[in-house]
């Protein structure tokens, strides 16, 4: 099989003839001319865009490299703002989902979800009230971690755990069989 790859490439090879078109072509050794000196003023930016120096700067060095004038570079410079915009947008949508898929699952779970969903939920605050420190209820509100199943199931058994006993009603005792004598004193 590798022999006849071999072949076959050499064959291909062979029959390719490229011929320049013009006097300097594409793979020539000789450098490119060097693009005459430009100097960049800054650049605009959507408001609220927090600008990076060394960023910049860098970018500014690879378009005087490409030889690009300040309205290319500009372009250039919108166009990241745009991508920017729809790779945050994409991330926000993605983690809604994510938040929707945890909200669906948890509302499903055998254990603390169903019909009694609201009533378990109640049961995990209890938990979160009595454990959790005001920074980690932000933690959990701003992550939307507490909404994951795996840190409502982790409360909701706390909540149970630390619920009041159940009062067991008492019946009747034992038929009493002989007297408190014979009881005390065995023969």
């Amino acid at each position: 099989m590798t022999e006849e790859i071999a072949s076959t490439t050499e064959e291909v090879a062979t029959d390719v003839v490229i011929e320049p078109t013009t006097e300097t072509t594409l793979l020539s050794a000789e450098a490119p001319e060097a693009p005459a000196e430009i100097e960049y003023t800054d650049f605009t930016y959507p408001e609220g865009t927090v600008v990076d120096e060394t960023i910049q700067d860098a970018f500014k060095t690879a378009a005087k490299e490409a030889g690009l004038t300040q309205a290319q570079a500009q372009h250039l410079t919108d166009m990241g703002g745009l991508m920017r915009a729809k790779v945050m947008a994409d991330h926000q949508a993605a983690q809604a989902q994510v938040y929707t898929d945890w909200a669906e699952q948890s509302r499903s779970d055998k254990e603390f979800g169903g019909a009694k969903m609201d009533e378990n939920l109640a049961i995990a605050s209890k938990a979160i009230n009595a454990f959790a420190t005001p920074e980690l209820k932000a933690l959990l509100d701003q992550t939307g971690i507490g909404n994951h199943p795996e840190m409502i199931r982790a409360f909701y058994r706390a909540g149970k755990a630390m619920s009041e006993d159940n009062l067991v009603p008492g019946g009747k005792g034992p038929a009493a069989t002989s007297s408190l004598a014979d009881r005390l004193y065995p023969q």
